[in-house]
């Protein structure tokens, strides 16, 4: 996917509706998140106005309930009177159960993703449009900029397109668009939108750099959006040329690689450890640069970073997950849950399962011998509480890669492509757009 042209300049929710609507490969149900803010509500009625023209698409409302306030739920059902008005069909989903003493901001976005994803599922649509705007897009830049200082990933500002669990294109195709933009058309159609007390709260650091009045440089954004392209496309066809797995979880470089170009092979480098190892994150670029530059010089040979421990011979690369760390996971019979950040598993007996790390079949036998003690205990095995015949089929289980399967930017996708073939796993979903 290329760098969205709505980067260029601002532009009108009209007018950026119509060229999303247009841009979108097959006629599709598509689902809007819609919260009763001015950004969400804008987003809905120009998709509504420009899809009236042709009614090629169809458009679904959803509104999650946080359960925070206790306003919410009038809200949400505001919302829908306007959905009514518009003929739009439009539903509610509400986070219930206790909510997080700490870490609320995070709890919630990934409990909303949630349910927004479920709704989506529900209707049979894998498009969810948000009513991101060019202001939101500054802040969030600004927040990346204060906490990263290496990597630098995340000045690309937030991708027009995210892939959400494989199965869910996040849409944000309102990247150009000022937020009083929205409100200005709002005002045209005499609606009304809701106000939510926390978006003033100074607790909060996008509120914050709100508040501080911090602007988008749309040449610097663009040039990071390419960079970070550029840097998916080489990284891909690294992994492609260097790397291969064995028995499922041990991954094998190949020992020329290392002397490829130096910034190419930082961020592999970073992306494999995280993802051997687990991780949602990539490990600090210093400490992988250190790494990188002890094992050129055989300073060291044996390394552990993001948990995963590295080995080098003279001619090849070993990583594989440390030994460190392992816990059990309960199922409850037909649960389906993530095991060490590396592995999806179902319960598909009727019996209380438990997985506990035990042995790696079919590694090879040239594995050094650091790696040895890992292959005993680093591969998921179901005990079921009723029986321990080992022939029961107890569940089924794919790899996980939490870097690209929580959110995938599509800045990345092509990196991920070759992690997914790397694993074996099936295509990912291509973006609508």
């Amino acid at each position: 996917m290329t760098v969205p042209d709505p980067l260029r300049e601002t532009q009108s929710p009209q007018e950026t509706a119509q060229r999303f609507l247009q841009r979108l490969k097959e006629p599709s149900r598509i689902c809007v998140a819609v919260s009763g803010g001015s950004d969400s509500l804008g987003a809905l009625l120009a998709l509504h106005s420009a899809n009236a023209r042709e009614q090629r698409h169809s458009l679904y409302a959803i509104t999650v309930d946080h359960a925070l306030r206790s306003e919410a739920a009038e809200e949400a059902i505001k919302v829908g009177e306007i959905c009514h008005t518009l003929g739009i069909h439009h539903q509610i989903r509400r986070w219930t159960g206790e909510k997080p003493d700490s870490g609320l901001p995070a709890k919630a976005r990934e409990a909303r993703y949630n349910l927004l994803r479920e709704a989506a599922d529900g209707l049979g649509s894998s498009v969810l449009v948000t009513g991101h705007t060019l202001d939101d897009q500054a802040e969030t830049i600004a927040m990346r900029r204060t906490r990263n200082d290496q990597n630098n990933r995340g000045l690309s500002g937030m991708a027009e397109a995210t892939l959400y669990r494989r199965s869910l294109w996040i849409m944000r195709p309102f990247l150009a668009t000022r937020r009083v933009a929205f409100r200005m058309l709002l005002l045209e159609r005499n609606l009304s939108w809701i106000e939510d007390p926390s978006n003033d709260n100074d607790r909060y650091e996008r509120v914050q750099k709100r508040k501080a009045g911090v602007v988008a440089d749309l040449a610097e954004l663009t040039r990071h959006a390419k960079a970070r392209l550029e840097r998916s496309d080489k990284v891909a066809r690294w992994i492609r040329g260097a790397c291969r797995l064995e028995a499922g979880s041990i991954l094998r470089i190949k020992g020329d690689a290392l002397h490829k170009d130096p910034e190419t092979l930082v961020e592999a480098m970073s992306v494999l450890l995280a993802v051997m190892g687990g991780k949602a994150h990539l490990p600090p670029k210093t400490r992988v640069e250190q790494m990188l530059t002890d094992l050129a010089s055989e300073a060291m040979r044996r390394f552990t970073l993001s948990r995963t421990l590295v080995v080098a011979q003279p001619d090849e690369v070993w990583m594989m997950r440390e030994k460190r760390g392992l816990l059990p996971l309960f199922l409850e019979p037909g649960e389906e849950k993530l095991w060490d950040g590396r592995f999806s598993i179902r319960n598909v007996t009727e019996a209380m399962g438990r997985i506990d790390p035990g042995p790696v079949e079919g590694a090879p036998a040239e594995l050094p011998a650091p790696l040895k003690p890992s292959i005993l205990s680093t591969w998921p095995h179901m005990i079921l509480d009723n029986s321990l015949n080992q022939s029961v089929k107890a569940a089924t289980m794919e790899h996980f890669i939490p870097l690209i399967d929580n959110f995938l930017p599509s800045f990345d996708l092509v990196m991920a492509e070759a992690l997914n073939d790397l694993f074996g796993r099936e295509p990912l979903s291509a973006p609508p757009v």
